[in-house]
């Protein structure tokens, strides 16, 4: 990606009409530097999750928990250069671009450096190695393909809205591509703490369950985790919805960004706060089949979701 993204970014973010050439070309390069800086993101955090993972299926979630909050403390930190240079009189937005930048792959750092200690208390030790003829890294390259084409669907249905937003309406709607990413990043707030977190939680008992043969308490746990998640995301999504325009307004509405933008804005979190509870209940109900070793049907789900939601896009998007 770090080398492609010179081909690859323009695919994801095609010229609008309303849009001149040389304006075009001018933020595409801005993001593709920006882009090929923040991947180092990606190869960090790729040796992350298999510290996280180690840690969760030791029941250690302290430390997992405290990095994901230094990854947003590195963020935080990439974004004080362009507020300290607005402060002074001295804004410069390209300057603050890359900071930020740079304080996403800190955080990426931070991240990991704060679990590796962990490894050290649960007795793992590195050892270097190629011996990819290990039934264990055979069985994980087996389920990985599946897990992969799932995670791709997601990004790829993403991929989808942007380009029929630009291109079909992004006239009637300047700046609706970035409403459309302010609203599903809102949503992540209550996904991440009431699907994500509790699921990732979860599988560790999940995965011993099966293990060890009992299929009934992992019904049950299944069950009960559902009830919690239910319990929790459908007053949020109520919420998302009735009071959608004063959370987004608390949020954003700032400089530019006006009382028509947050009303615009409401629109899609709306859509996206009905779907909430579905949405949450999907982490627990796919881990728990990569629990059961089996990774193809949550690809075969999400491929028909895909399909499906593409449908009604097209059919309602007029």
């Amino acid at each position: 990606s770090i080398i492609f993204a010179g081909q690859i970014i323009p695919l994801y973010n095609p010229k609008p009409p309303s849009v001149n050439l040389q304006d075009y070309t001018t933020h595409i390069d801005l993001i593709i530097s920006l882009a090929r800086i923040m991947l180092l993101q990606a190869i960090i955090l790729g040796g992350g999750v298999i510290v996280t993972s180690v840690l969760n299926a030791r029941q250690n979630f302290l430390l997992p928990a405290v990095g994901n909050v230094l990854y947003n403390v590195g963020i935080i930190i990439g974004l004080l250069p362009g507020v300290f240079l607005a402060f002074i009189g001295h804004r410069n937005d390209i300057t603050a671009a890359y900071a930020a930048t740079w304080g996403v792959v800190l955080g990426a750092v931070l991240q990991v450096a704060i679990q590796i200690p962990g490894l050290r208390k649960v007795g793992m030790h590195y050892t270097f190695s190629f011996d990819w003829r290990h039934p264990g890294v055979i069985q994980v390259g087996r389920m990985m393909v599946p897990r992969i084409i799932n995670a791709a669907m997601l990004y790829f249905s993403i991929f989808v809205d942007r380009f029929l937003i630009v291109l079909l309406v992004a006239n009637a709607l300047s700046g609706f591509v970035t409403q459309y990413y302010q609203a599903l990043q809102i949503l992540l707030l209550p996904l991440g703490i009431f699907g994500m977190a509790i699921s990732t939680a979860a599988f560790p008992t999940l995965a011993e369950n099966v293990a060890k043969g009992r299929f009934d308490r992992l019904r049950s746990i299944i069950q009960e985790t559902l009830r919690s998640i239910l319990f929790m995301s459908i007053p949020s999504s109520i919420g998302l919805i009735a009071l959608g325009l004063p959370i987004v307004q608390v949020l954003l509405e700032h400089g530019e960004y006006n009382l028509q933008s947050a009303a615009f804005t409401t629109f899609p979190l709306a859509g996206f706060a009905i779907g909430l509870a579905g949405l949450a209940s999907v982490e627990i109900l796919t881990r728990a089949f990569y629990a059961l070793r089996d990774s193809v049907t949550p690809v075969i789900v999400s491929v028909l979701q895909f399909i499906f939601k593409i449908a009604l896009s097209l059919i309602l998007i007029n």
